[in-house]
């Protein structure tokens, strides 16, 4: 089951991802045994595969070197935060878009028709930004109407403001 592991793409494919219908297709091709994408499905479970969503990963993106460089200047200024947090304030932040509507996309249907989905996700979302400082894990946490760089922006300002409003007290 070698090729399972390995990327479509490394065997010439345009896809990216294996499903039980096209491992079977590629396997009839090189094995000349013809299987169907059930059949595929149940030898993979049997070897304890199982269907999931894949994770996206930046990897290839990053570089290396440059990924050292920051990690080692990262850690001087969690050392000068650590040792006198009036100096330096590190927070981390991060944001996040929520869909209010489930869309479920995997279900059942008779055989020959398949079941449509609206593909509408805009409707009833909710984004949230978030910071976490790290010297007294004090939180803050914003819910924006929309995820825009200009919102994203205007939540910085007003932590900024904050922050300078703490320091001076």
């Amino acid at each position: 089951m070698g090729v399972i592991d390995k990327d479509p793409e490394e065997l010439g494919y345009e896809f990216g991802r294996w499903t039980a219908h096209r491992l079977a297709k590629y396997l009839e091709r090189e094995t000349g045994i013809k299987l169907n994408g059930s059949q595929v499905r149940r030898i993979l479970k049997s070897k304890k595969y199982v269907y999931i969503w894949a994770k996206y990963s930046l990897e290839e993106s990053q570089d290396p070197e440059k990924r050292t460089l920051f990690k080692e200047k990262f850690d001087e200024y969690l050392k000068i935060a650590k040792e006198s947090p009036e100096r330096l304030q590190i927070c981390f932040w991060d944001e996040s878009g929520f869909d209010l509507r489930v869309l479920r996309r995997k279900n059942w249907s008779k055989k020959g028709k398949r079941k449509k989905v609206k593909g509408n996700r805009k409707k009833g979302r909710v984004n949230v930004m978030g910071a976490l400082r790290l010297s007294d894990k004090r939180t803050r946490v914003e819910f924006l109407e929309k995820g825009t760089g200009e919102n994203f922006f205007k939540v910085l300002e007003g932590f900024y403001e904050d922050i300078k409003i703490e320091m001076k007290t």
